[in-house]
């Protein structure tokens, strides 16, 4: 079985895309390997998306996580990887022996707090859709005579 931790040096990292690196380790605590997250250098879902590949093309079995999103919680559970809680601040060395509480549902992970804000919860044309429910409200929305929304047909094209 392996075990993947993601960590800020040898602690327990807050939140599950936001850690420097992940430590995988064997079912008595020995650590294998470290991944790098490449959720911290890239922008958007692509950089999530590419930490959830990796850790399971490493065949990770177990994540133990303080806190995850209820979008990547989704994705390792749709993978077949066990998920639990784990508390903040424990070292790399007790995590295993630390209680931990099995996450099984989406829903307990954290909600995206930026769902309006950016692309990656939402994409840019169900936000577009929010604000401007058609292409003919442009006209509505524009105070100057024939002034165009550039890209608003492009947006709408299905």
């Amino acid at each position: 079985m392996i075990i993947a931790v993601p960590v800020n040096d040898q602690n327990v990292a807050n939140h599950f895309t936001k850690a420097q690196r992940f430590a995988l380790l064997d079912d008595r605590g020995n650590v294998l390997n470290y991944l790098d997250n490449p959720a911290l250098s890239s922008e958007g879902c692509h950089g999530k998306k590419r930490l959830i590949a990796q850790l399971l093309a490493a065949k990770v079995s177990k994540v133990m996580v303080k806190n995850i999103g209820q979008k990547s919680l989704a994705k390792l559970l749709a993978g077949n990887v066990l998920v639990e809680r784990v508390a903040g601040r424990n070292s790399l060395a007790t995590v295993l022996s630390a209680g931990a509480m099995p996450l099984t549902e989406a829903s307990q992970g954290r909600e995206c707090r930026t769902e309006s804000k950016s692309h990656c919860c939402g994409s840019r044309r169900e936000r577009a859709r929010g604000l401007i429910a058609t292409p003919d409200t442009a006209a509505a929305i524009s105070p100057i005579k024939g002034f165009q929304v550039k890209g608003l047909r492009r947006l709408f094209k299905e």
